[in-house]
């Protein structure tokens, strides 16, 4: 909140200078000029000093935004998902990603679900908003980071049969959130499944069993 407070009041100083500021001083440099002789000179000098110094501010203000404020978003993408199971406990599911955007994000906000179906299952995951899992505050341009999560339901001896033989799939659902530094969010969805072939690895689940937010 305190950036899109700082972002306004800057904005707001612009609009000032441009289109109040400026104007006022034109207008009373023409006010000025319209005066008999002996009682225009010094309000006309005045008058286009403030100019001068409206015009020094308003580019200050736009060097500030070109060469000060760093242009582009914060992006985070996966890099990689693995997954462990005990019986009787919560999968323990490491998420890497990478900031590959050109601005650092901050307020990360992770938010999980899991699933087991069969493994003829047609999709869609059914979609609830889950519950929010861990949350990091800054991921700087280019570094990466491995979010744990073991908070899900735990997975039945009968469950770690079923994914052992195949006959059962495991899905994991992010739905995370984070910020740029002027407070805009920006969402990180992915929906990742487990099947016995792939060893500890998760893969992108196929877009039709994605969970639809808007069902």
């Amino acid at each position: 909140m305190l950036r899109k407070i700082i972002n306004f009041l800057f904005d707001s100083g612009y609009q000032v200078v441009t289109w109040v500021w400026i104007a006022t001083s034109i207008s009373s440099f023409f006010f000025f000029a319209g005066k008999p002789s002996g009682q225009r000179g010094q309000g006309m000098v005045w008058s286009a000093l403030s100019l001068c110094v409206a015009v020094a501010v308003m580019i200050l203000l736009l060097a500030k935004r070109y060469f000060f404020d760093t242009q582009g978003r914060p992006k985070i993408s996966l890099e990689s998902a693995t997954i462990a199971f005990t019986s009787n406990r919560p999968p323990r599911i490491a998420i890497g990603v990478k900031n590959r955007g050109d601005l650092t994000a901050h307020n990360i906000l992770w938010r999980g679900a899991d699933y087991v179906t069969s493994y003829d299952f047609p999709g869609p995951l059914p979609y609830s908003r889950p519950d929010e899992v861990d949350r990091q505050r800054d991921l700087i341009a280019g570094a990466e980071l491995t979010a744990i999560t073991m908070h899900g339901v735990p997975i039945t001896p009968a469950e770690l049969i079923g994914l052992g033989s195949g006959k059962l799939r495991f899905w994991h659902y992010t739905d995370a959130t984070y910020e740029d530094k002027s407070g805009n969010e920006y969402p990180f969805d992915i929906c990742l499944i487990y099947e016995r072939e792939m060893g500890s690895a998760m893969r992108i689940a196929p877009p039709e069993y994605w969970p639809k937010k808007n069902d």
